[in-house]
């Protein structure tokens, strides 16, 4: 997340992290809504909006941090349908401007959207309800997004294309800030395999996973293969992760790691990643 340090005092920077990360878990959503058809009804639903069945947070046993959330499906299964992929190196420079960050986050999701052949106009003070902004001072808002926009969001967003100026906003089709790209992540099959049976010779798993670690840095690899474990059977070698979450969030992330770690190692094609636990675990 970008901390040069970590702290555990009263104003230490895991401690605010914990308790921001329980005040959001434990919060209630209120959701309103005014507007009526033409019968004079509500065309109102409610289905799901809970993020979490069960998390303890600090109040877990012995006072620990849970390390783990348990996501209701429907809230998983909407992260994995409608993830926006954000430039973690982008998130960082912007950490410091919650505004700047509301305004990439915004483009990410709403640019690759727009219809090539026709852009999108908004004015002022429709941007200011999307931000919720009360838009008293429209003025101010627009000064403070045309700032953010101009110093810190365009640097790290470049292929955004927008036009914020004085009277409107006009949006155009732009790539996303990280392409999604597919990958098969093919277990190894046998008859692939080298017919020696020499131990210095045979591609080995356990050296693809000391070569993606050392790609992937110390935090990260501690992050997401602390608990990454090469099993073989009957359809070759496949790598066991912790949660399905994990093993999604591998394969979409560290894609060119990945590649490379195989060829490292003398593999084929890269191992299957697959989790050993539940779905939304």
């Amino acid at each position: 997340m970008g901390f040069r340090s970590i702290s555990y005092g009263p104003r230490g920077s895991a401690t605010l992290i914990r308790q921001q990360l329980d005040r959001l878990l434990a919060c209630e959503w209120m959701i309103r809504w005014d507007k009526e058809n033409d019968k004079g009804d509500q065309e109102f639903a409610v289905k799901e909006v809970k993020l979490t069945n069960d998390y303890a947070g600090t109040n877990a046993r012995n006072g620990a941090f849970s390390r783990e959330i348990l996501l209701t499906e429907g809230f998983f299964e909407h992260l994995r349908e409608h993830a926006v992929p954000l430039d973690e190196n982008a998130v960082r420079q912007l950490r410091d401007s919650a505004t700047s960050l509301d305004l990439y986050t915004w483009l990410s999701y709403r640019l690759p959207r727009i219809n090539k052949s026709r852009p999108t106009l908004l004015s002022w003070q429709q941007l200011a309800v999307h931000f919720g902004n009360d838009g008293n001072n429209i003025r101010k808002f627009r000064q403070t997004i045309r700032d953010s926009w101009e110093r810190q969001v365009s640097a790290v967003y470049p292929e955004a294309k927008a036009e914020f100026d004085t009277t409107a906003i006009r949006l155009y089709a732009s790539p996303a800030p990280l392409q999604r790209r597919p990958l098969r992540l093919a277990s190894i099959n046998k008859s692939q395999e080298p017919n020696t049976t020499s131990a210095e010779s045979k591609p080995g798993h356990q050296e693809f996973l000391v070569a993606l670690r050392a790609a992937l840095g110390e935090n990260r690899a501690r992050a997401w293969l602390s608990d990454a474990a090469p099993e073989t059977g009957d359809e070759g070698v496949t790598i066991y992760v912790g949660s399905q979450f994990k093993a999604d969030y591998i394969r979409r992330t560290f894609t060119v790691e990945i590649i490379r770690a195989a060829e490292k190692a003398g593999l084929a094609e890269a191992p299957n990643i697959i989790s050993r636990g539940p779905l939304a675990r």
